[in-house]
């Protein structure tokens, strides 16, 4: 299977949107367009004739979701949704959510970090949690393989420059793993991120094939996938000084929690938050919505 190229043509995260409250329509059209973005209000019972630019839908199912994926286009969910709706649109494959609203509508990720070199191959057997993982590791610059064959691991790792394996133990006979990949993952220096159900029958019989030793990590699946995301994104960048600001304000004291009845002089410093962390908060938003999933 061959690297995504994705990150190479610098596209849009997303191709469609879809809003959960009709009083968004205006206000994702108006930010999208001073983006530089063509965007047209779609219907779901036409919107095979809007795809020539960025449709909006107030009307959304998963259903039109999985068909919009089969046309390449990605959908982000905008605003509040009921904890149902969500966890239809994680099963139907849906990526990306914004929840945090039009507030911080001009924090919304349009496009990929720039490019890293690095190069991961996943390995979960589980076509959702591969799916986002996927998404997620563009979204930090990196080159991505999803292998749901494990037998062809082996040959793909030898071929390809791998830097780093996500591989979900419980999903393959280890005895057979643990005679094909020591050797060539120790050879090619690759770092082993391994995912372990620890309430699974039969765990002291599985670690003692030593697949703790041959993993750097061994987790849980959500917790590979949380680690992943607060780590993002996942490159050594320069550090950013932290700044303060010496201010003097008023500090209130309320009579039962209503009527201001002193006030007092106090002088603070305040952190003056750097806008790349924001930035990089923002990215982390878009895919916490599905760990209550995995």
């Amino acid at each position: 299977m061959p690297w995504s190229t994705k990150i190479q043509k610098m596209t849009p995260l997303y191709g469609a949107l879809f809003v959960a409250d009709q009083n968004e329509l205006s206000l994702c059209r108006e930010f999208l367009q001073y983006k530089g973005i063509p965007v047209q209000i779609a219907k779901r019972k036409n919107w095979r004739e809007e795809l020539t630019n960025f449709p909006i839908f107030s009307d959304g199912s998963p259903e039109l979701a999985r068909a919009l994926k089969e046309f390449g286009k990605e959908v982000l969910l905008f605003g509040n949704w009921k904890e149902e709706e969500m966890k239809e649109y994680h099963e139907a494959g849906v990526v990306f959510h914004w929840g945090w609203g039009g507030d911080s509508l001009f924090l919304l990720p349009l496009f990929p970090f720039k490019s890293q070199d690095w190069s991961w191959v996943i390995s979960s057997l589980d076509p959702i949690f591969d799916r986002n993982m996927n998404a997620l590791l563009e979204c930090c610059g990196h080159r991505v393989i999803c292998e749901p064959h494990w037998k062809v691991l082996p040959k793909a790792i030898a071929q390809e420059r791998v830097d780093l394996l996500v591989l979900d133990w419980d999903q393959i006979p280890i005895q057979e793993a643990m005679s094909l990949f020591p050797n060539l993952l120790r050879e090619k220096e690759i770092l082993v991120i391994g995912i372990k159900d620890f309430d699974r029958l039969n765990l002291y019989r599985d670690l003692s094939h030593g697949i703790s030793s041959l993993s750097h990590v061994l987790l849980g699946k959500r917790e590979v996938f949380s680690r992943i995301i607060e780590s993002f994104p996942l490159a050594e960048y320069p550090k950013i000084p932290l700044k303060y600001r010496r201010t003097t304000k008023f500090e209130f004291e309320l009579q039962e929690h209503r009527k201001p009845i002193r006030l007092r002089e106090i002088h603070t410093n305040e952190l003056v938050e750097p806008w790349e962390i924001n930035r990089s908060e923002a990215y982390r938003e878009l895919f916490r919505w599905h760990l209550p999933y995995f």
